[in-house]
């Protein structure tokens, strides 16, 4: 027989006591007694601790050589992993030849589409392409003699619990 539970959101840290209780013959068992000379189940004492999640820990290199081949309206490539790799990466595409002047925001959800100028829009012309935890890319809907700017950040995800 296997069960699961769900810690509750807000259970401040520290040891908690659990007793897991099986009766064959009752389906809510009363916790505080249990005679186990019926021979109806068993009962288990264990210690729940709860504990802070842990600190994120931030790549200590950027993702590197990117490589792309275009098309007429089309632009595909792939680039070189963070070291350590982060949760996902976040890329973004534009005419802009410098980076975007705020950047992704902590807390937002990116939509990203590899349609161009449909993802999300960051900093007035920065548009999401791409926000998953592979190294490739790519993004259509492109105009012909355009250039094109990648602009390429990493994210972690912080656990709930």
């Amino acid at each position: 027989y296997s069960s699961s539970f769900t810690v509750p959101g807000g259970t401040s840290n520290g040891n908690y006591r659990m007793r897991i209780l099986a009766d064959w013959y009752d389906s809510v068992p009363d916790p505080c007694f249990f005679d186990p000379a019926y021979y109806r189940g068993e009962a288990e004492d264990y210690t729940l601790t709860v504990s802070p999640p842990p600190a994120c820990t931030t790549p200590t290199a950027q993702p590197t050589a990117l490589s792309v081949t275009p098309t007429d309206t089309t632009i595909t490539g792939s680039f070189t992993a963070a070291s350590p790799a982060p949760d996902s990466y976040l890329v973004l595409c534009s005419t802009n030849s410098t980076a975007p002047p705020t950047g992704p925001v902590d807390g937002t959800t990116y939509t990203a589409s590899s349609t161009f100028m449909s993802g999300s829009n960051i900093d007035s012309g920065y548009y999401v392409i791409d926000n998953d935890d592979n190294t490739s890319i790519s993004v259509t809907g492109l105009s012909p003699s355009t250039t094109y700017y990648f602009y390429i950040y990493f994210t972690t995800v912080v656990a709930q619990f």
